[in-house]
């Protein structure tokens, strides 16, 4: 009975020791399975559960919270440390009804001071009506204006005290080809012609011809010097879309409002709008007026007429002094040289621009030269005279080359060897030896 009771006792105590450790192992499994998840959800990786006899079953723990999609967690990048989680702010007590705390006075701001601003208008507005029409279509020679001060119509008297050049065609449009002319003008370039202005060029419409402005009070006129005789090129592009471009040359008269006619030109349109005519300047030096027609395409609208005033100068000549006298030399040969990009000197190539060089002179010793903008210098040869070279000197676009040279005679053995002159002096040499025995008979030194 005793053992029974024993073996009672030690079954029981078995038991009891058995439901104690199962218990004890379920606590301690649910324990570590909920804190392997909560970490999980925090740092953002998976936590593997391997319960045992079984296989790897991978539990992925997302943040988005209840009815959020679960989503695969990326791992993060090696040495990267994982996001601190966010901390929750304490929560602060919440006080009813706080006390108001006045606030201070707002400082009082001064009335901001009233200064006069004087707004200049442009300058154009203060010009004349002509004289601004040429600052507007051409930027370069309002900078030019600028540069001088003139500014309103008082200082536009002033400029009768200066030479005001406007500037050529290709200084206008910025084309920076001495040897482009009108034809060879991109399209782009053509556009930036300004509109209802002649332009004038020269040497096979490669140099530009650069007017001067005068004023005869509020009135402006353009004035060109150019060869007589000479071959220009007119320019135009009309505004608005024209019919027909015509113009004349003719002799101003100052006593009457008629004017002589001496020569009647058409334009040719070029394809693209601009007008282009071939021009003989007449021989005759002396002032001329170039009248310009636009006739419109369109009814309604008045012709306009473009005046340019054109100087025929002389050419220069060559010469020399006699008894105060200017005798001209025939044939003399006159060269012009211009600087390469070199900085050395060579021959002009004056065929590239309509013209010869060297050149000869005529009975009235006359040459001229009408060149593109550079340095140059000029010599002159003729037989029996000192040859002559200028200083080198500066021209502008469109200037001419045409002072007057005084050359020296030099006594040149060469003429004296001419035949001419050997019969001359034997001739000579007879008469005297004739002269020289008559006197020896007549002292009775010689006898017959």
């Amino acid at each position: 009975m005793i053992f029974k009771t024993k073996k009672i006792k030690a079954v029981s105590l078995a038991l009891i020791f058995v439901v104690f450790i199962s218990f004890f192992l379920f606590i301690s499994k649910e324990y570590i399975k909920n804190t392997k998840s909560a970490f999980s959800a925090i740092t953002g990786t998976s936590i593997t559960i391997v319960p045992e006899g079984e296989e790897e079953e991978e539990v992925i723990v997302s943040t988005g919270g209840s009815g959020t999609t679960y989503n695969p967690i990326i791992p993060l990048p090696e040495n990267q440390n994982p996001p601190v989680p966010e901390q929750i702010p304490e929560q602060t007590e919440i006080i009813e009804n706080p006390p108001l705390v006045p606030l201070p006075p707002a400082p009082e701001i001064p009335p901001a001071k009233q200064e006069s601003v004087i707004i200049s208008k442009p300058p154009v507005s203060l010009l004349p009506a002509a004289l601004a029409n040429v600052v507007i279509k051409i930027p370069l020679f309002g900078e030019i204006l600028n540069r001088l001060g003139i500014k309103n119509f008082e200082q536009v008297l002033a400029l009768n005290n200066y030479e005001i050049m406007v500037p050529g065609l290709k200084e206008a449009i910025g084309v920076s080809d001495s040897e482009k002319n009108v034809y060879q003008f991109s399209n782009n370039e053509k556009s930036k012609i300004p509109s209802d202005m002649v332009f004038i060029m020269a040497g096979n419409g490669n140099i530009n011809m650069r007017p001067k402005l005068t004023f005869l009070g509020d009135e402006m006129s353009e004035e060109v010097n150019i060869f007589s005789g000479n071959t220009v090129q007119l320019i135009v592009r009309p505004e608005i879309l024209a019919k027909k471009v015509n113009g004349y040359i003719a002799v101003p008269s100052s006593q009457t409002n008629s004017k002589l006619v001496v020569l009647k030109f058409d334009y040719v349109d070029d394809g693209s709008g601009v007008y282009v005519a071939d021009v003989k300047v007449p021989s005759t030096e002396g002032k001329y007026q170039i009248s310009t027609l636009i006739n419109y395409n369109e009814e309604g609208l008045d012709n306009k007429e473009i005046k340019t005033i054109i100087l025929t100068d002389p050419a220069g000549y060559v010469y020399e002094e006699f008894e105060g006298k200017e005798l001209r030399i025939n044939n003399a040969v006159a060269s012009l040289y211009v600087s390469g990009n070199d900085g050395q000197y060579k021959l002009w190539q004056a065929d590239k621009y309509g013209q010869k060089n060297p050149q000869l002179t005529d009975k009235t010793g006359n040459y001229a030269f009408l060149v593109p903008k550079g340095e140059y210098y000029l010599t002159v040869e003729a037989q029996g005279y000192d040859s002559y070279r200028s200083n080198v000197f500066t021209v502008t676009d469109g200037e001419e080359v045409h002072f007057n040279i005084k050359l020296d005679r030099v006594l040149n053995f060469n003429l004296l060897l001419d035949w001419q002159n050997v019969l001359l002096t034997i001739l000579a040499l007879a008469v005297g030896y004739n002269f020289y025995k008559d006197w020896k008979i007549k002292r009775g030194n010689i006898t017959k």
